[in-house]
Formats: structure tokens, C-alpha cells, sequence
């Protein structure tokens, strides 16, 4: 029995000293391993492929306006905002607006033509005018015609603008003639994201 006893002793032994071994001496076997793997070398030949820290989701931007022009008129636009007030979206300061879809409608009264459908960057800050330029103009296409009164037309297409700090943004519609009669309405849609620049 008592060589039993020892022999289960000297093994229990033999488990606890590896366990302290290992406890001792891997940690640092591990690390040296972990570190070889993601040692890099960030070079002008060699970059290191990087991701945004920014989440898009995070920061989305969806504005939309209505502009409904009065009998006569050949432009009509409206201030895009965010749909929970009337306000004018600003970007705000130390960000960027990058748009990356627009869309919307465009009716006309028949017998008019439209000669362009814009969304403008209009500078809110101090000073005033249209520079620099932000502007994307959209290409309308006819989706439906009543001969009784208007023609309506559609617009979409994936876009990349930059907007500044401090800039609005306006919808903008306008036909080459009009007959001096009936409407002229034009809905737009902008989605997009702010990012940090400061």
C-alpha cells in the first residue's frame, strides 16, 4: 500500500512541477510568438493597409426639400433639411457632407422643357457666395406624361461631393420656356455621411 501512496505522491509531484513550469516559462514563449506575427513594416514601398476608424452609420446624413414654383415661373429650389425641422441643414465645423446618392421627381407643365436639376453648396458662413462651386447637376428622365396638364420626370445617380463647413445646400429646378400655366414641383433626396477633418 505504501508504494501506492508514494508512487501517486511522486506522480502528483511531477503534475505540479510541469504546471508551475509551464505557469513560468510559456507566458513568455506566447509572447514572443504573438509579437512575430504582428510585427509590421510600414514603408513608402510597403504600406500598411489601414480602415477608417469612423462608422458611417454613425454619422448619416439624409436631407430632402420640396420646391413648388408658382404659375409662370421657369426656377423654383428649396433648402434641403433633415425633415425634423425647417431649418437649413449647415455642416457643421471641423466636418465634411460627403454626398453619395441623390434623388428625386421633377413636374413640369406640358408644352415645358427642363434645362437643369442641381443640388448647390451655398456658403452659410461668414461672407457670402457661391465660392468655391459645390454643385452636382442631375440628368432628369420622363416617367410619365398627362396631356391634360404636366409631364413628370425622375432623377438618381450615386454621386461623391465634398461639402465644406458652413455650406446649405439647395435643390434647384429650371425649365428653358413655360407656357404660362400650371406648376412646376421638384422634390429631392441627398444621402451621404459627415466625416471629421480637424
Amino acid at each position: 500500500m505504501k508504494k501506492i501512496v508514494t508512487r501517486f505522491l511522486a506522480g502528483l509531484g511531477a503534475i505540479l512541477v510541469l504546471a508551475i513550469s509551464l505557469q513560468l516559462f510559456a507566458p513568455n514563449a506566447v509572447h514572443a510568438v504573438v509579437s512575430t506575427l504582428v510585427t509590421v513594416a510600414n514603408t513608402g514601398a510597403n504600406p500598411v493597409i489601414t480602415q477608417a476608424a469612423d462608422n458611417h452609420a454613425r454619422t448619416a446624413v439624409a436631407l430632402q426639400c420640396l420646391a413648388i414654383g408658382n404659375t409662370g415661373n421657369e426656377e423654383t429650389g428649396c433648402a434641403l433639411t433633415t425633415g425634423q425641422t425647417s431649418t437649413p441643414f449647415e455642416v457643421p465645423a471641423g466636418q465634411r457632407l460627403v454626398i453619395e446618392y441623390i434623388n428625386g421627381t421633377l413636374s413640369i407643365p406640358v408644352g415645358s422643357t427642363p434645362s437643369s436639376v442641381e443640388v448647390a453648396g451655398i456658403y452659410a458662413g461668414s461672407g457670402s457666395g457661391y465660392f468655391p462651386p459645390r454643385e452636382s447637376v442631375m440628368v432628369p428622365t420622363q416617367v410619365g406624361y398627362d396631356p391634360q396638364g404636366t409631364i413628370a420626370y425622375a432623377f438618381s445617380a450615386p454621386v461623391t461631393v465634398y461639402i465644406d463647413p458652413y455650406y446649405t445646400l439647395q435643390g434647384i429646378c429650371a425649365l428653358s420656356a413655360t407656357p404660362g400655366q400650371g406648376q412646376m414641383s421638384c422634390s429631392f433626396s441627398v444621402y451621404g455621411h459627415l466625416e471629421n477633418i480637424s
